[in-house]
């Protein structure tokens, strides 16, 4: 169920459309991360080597993170447009949101942007960095949602925009609730 948003500016519309689709996204990486069996091991990958079924749920988590950090750092730009934010770069909007408690770092936005880089450009058969990989992706993810929890409360509370599909927004809030514990 959608609320309306129609009260809003062209531009506050448009990043209570962005919430929608960082929360939308995030519930459904939940989701696909709920479909493989953590932590995963190297012999794990020799065993499926041939399995799809197995594969797909790892290919669509990559997918997933990477457009999941995509989505958040555009409505992250654009949340500090709006707040009226003097923010040239996007080194800076990340610094601000460090500043108010949304991402924990700095540090850990670019070491996630790196593994986001990694898995769309490379195409390692070694079994060991695989696993790697994908079990440092999966603990990225957890970080990563949580922050998208907290932007989208800082949005509500900054600049008053709610994210207007309110069951998305309910499933995605109880999903991180499972991600807390």
């Amino acid at each position: 169920m959608r609320t309306d948003s129609s009260e809003y500016s062209p531009e506050a519309q448009y990043l209570a459309e962005q919430l929608i689709a960082v929360e939308r996204c995030a519930y459904f990486a939940l989701l696909t991360r709920k479909k493989i069996c953590w932590p995963l091991q190297p012999e794990d990958l020799e065993i499926h080597r041939l399995d799809a079924e197995f594969f797909e749920p790892l290919a669509a988590l990559n997918e997933r993170f990477a457009k999941l950090q995509d989505m958040l750092g555009a409505a992250m730009r654009n949340a500090a447009f709006l707040l009226a934010e003097s923010v040239p770069t996007f080194l800076h909007v990340l610094e601000f949101y460090e500043k108010h408690d949304v991402i924990e770092s700095v540090n850990l936005w670019q070491r996630m942007r790196k593994l986001r880089n990694d898995a769309a450009h490379e195409y390692d058969i070694d079994p060991r960095a695989t696993t790697e990989h994908f079990n440092l992706l999966e603990e990225d993810l957890c970080a990563l949602v949580k922050m998208t929890f907290r932007f989208v409360a800082f949005v509500q509370q900054m600049l008053k925009i709610e994210p207007p599909d309110r069951e998305i927004h309910r499933l995605f809030c109880e999903s991180v609730d499972g991600i807390q514990k």
